[in-house]
């Protein structure tokens, strides 16, 4: 996904996935927009191993929202 999105890698470091340790490569996206939710200058990491298509929210995203889990629904709203 990084290399069809041209998102350059920054310093290596490990990190530990469900499948165990990996190798990643710090970066920082410009912006990422979720539905109606948007954030700027977000630190993020690449996981070369990561074979599918699929982007995993970390923290540096979630810090910055609320979510609500409500009748099997969860919402994530901005936080002011």
């Amino acid at each position: 996904m990084a290399q069809k999105l041209d998102i350059t890698r920054g310093p290596r470091i490990e990190v530990q996935t469900a499948s165990g340790p990996a190798a990643a490569y710090l970066t920082r996206l410009d912006s990422v927009t979720v539905g109606s939710i948007g954030q700027h200058n977000v630190g993020a990491a690449i996981i070369p191993t990561m074979t599918q298509d699929s982007v995993l929210l970390g923290m540096s995203c979630l810090d910055h929202v609320t979510m609500l889990k409500r009748d099997g629904q969860l919402t994530f709203k901005q936080q002011p």
